[in-house]
């Protein structure tokens, strides 16, 4: 995934509305507080653990179980996707036209 770091400042100044459109458009956005994200489809991921090298760790089965458009590949294992983000990073790619083309 690309790293979007830099994009911090500008997140910081969006309204919720804005950061979900533009999630929409193919990212996880974590909200500044960073207790959710955004996924590309715009439902919420929660924090589901702090790992030990600090990296938050966010998923959310009922969203993925009730989304159309997954952007994981889904399997008898994997139900529901879960992103981790490092503490500086507020942004990352979902890589959907990878998924797009395995799917195909």
């Amino acid at each position: 995934m690309k790293d979007h770091s830099s994009y911090g400042i500008i997140l910081d100044s969006m309204t919720e509305q804005e950061l979900i459109a533009l999630s929409k458009k193919g990212y996880f956005i974590r909200v500044g507080d960073g207790d959710k994200v955004f996924c590309p489809m715009g439902f919420i991921l929660h924090k589901k653990s702090v790992k030990k090298n600090g990296c938050v760790r966010y998923c959310s089965k009922h969203a993925c179980s009730i989304c159309k458009n997954k952007c994981f590949i889904e399997s008898d294992k994997k139900k529901w996707k879960e992103i981790d983000f490092s503490p500086n990073i507020r942004i990352k790619g979902a890589d959907i036209a990878d998924i797009l083309d395995r799917k195909l």
